[in-house]
């Protein structure tokens, strides 16, 4: 089942019972400052669940995501900021998903089950809360037979073909940096660059800034910037960045392997060289598969 599917379902129940349904998209109708006070009671319990998070807790953790990702969706309404709205509901569906990634739950059978169970609640009737109501015809979701919450997600074979198939990309990304005598000093000129030792520190100091927000941009990744030493390049480097790259830019990346990138800077010190590599999740020193 697609999340369109899904999607689908949810709009024809929500058409049974007289509930809305929007085409375009839109902010729910909600008082703002009472918004931001029902955030805050969110993010109280967020705080809440965080403290009784111990070692392998992990529905307190989960909890407290779940949580902060509802205080969000609340605080962007209270703002009146679609955009922000738009990225809550995004993080608190994938939250979501990841309950049944972490509990073991076939999400599409239960997801299934729920609906065909909604859809014998009394149509056209809701009560003051706005929920549907459960008649005589109401039939509870079969969840506990066989095929459902009896069997394993996945079986073990498609568990190591998925691993196999899905294993994460990486990027790293290096800059030729100048092998400079100890006893240099701050006025020494390259004779490659031609440039006071002086202005090419700070040249590195000013790309590493551009860098850090260039790749956000472009490979929308956040964090985890590591600063490392590496030996197996044949130019002298340091590997300014390594992490995540999204899958949609693989291919693309892979073309231009070996690559210059100039963000700005007019001297040579702003070459970059770009490696795509695929690994092992877990390895420590990052072996490339």
């Amino acid at each position: 089942m697609s999340l369109n599917d899904a999607l689908e379902d949810v709009s024809e129940f929500h058409i049974a019972i007289g509930a809305a349904v929007t085409l375009y998209p839109r902010m729910l109708e909600a008082d703002s400052s009472r918004a931001e006070q029902v955030a805050q009671a969110v993010r109280a319990c967020c705080v809440l669940c965080r403290n009784l998070i111990n070692h392998g807790d992990d529905l307190f953790a989960r909890a407290a995501m779940e949580l902060e990702e509802m205080a969000e969706w609340l605080e962007a309404h209270a703002q009146r900021d679609l955009e922000a709205a738009a990225d809550a509901w995004g993080d608190r569906l994938y939250v979501l998903l990841g309950d049944a990634v972490a509990a073991g739950l076939p999400a599409d059978k239960i997801f299934g089950e729920v609906h065909r169970s909604n859809m014998t609640k009394v149509p056209h009737l809701r009560a003051k809360d706005g929920k549907a109501i459960k008649g005589d015809a109401f039939r509870r979701p079969y969840l506990d037979g066989p095929g459902n919450l009896g069997a394993p997600v996945f079986s073990q074979e498609e568990l190591e073909a998925a691993s196999k198939k899905r294993r994460p990309w990486r990027v790293r990304i290096y800059q030729p940096v100048l092998v400079l005598d100890e006893q240099s000093t701050a006025t020494q000129e390259d004779d490659t660059f031609n440039l006071p030792l002086a202005q090419i520190a700070d040249e590195l100091v000013v790309a590493e800034e551009e860098r850090l927000a260039a790749s956000q941009v472009l490979f929308k990744v956040a964090g985890n910037f590591l600063v490392t030493p590496r030996g197996d390049w044949p130019l002298p480097t340091r590997s300014i960045d390594i992490f995540e790259c999204p899958e949609s830019l693989v291919t693309h990346l892979k073309a231009v392997s070996l690559m210059h990138f100039n963000y700005m800077l007019e001297t040579p010190l702003q070459s970059w060289l770009i490696a795509v590599e695929q690994y092992e999740p877990g390895s420590s020193d990052g072996q490339v598969a």
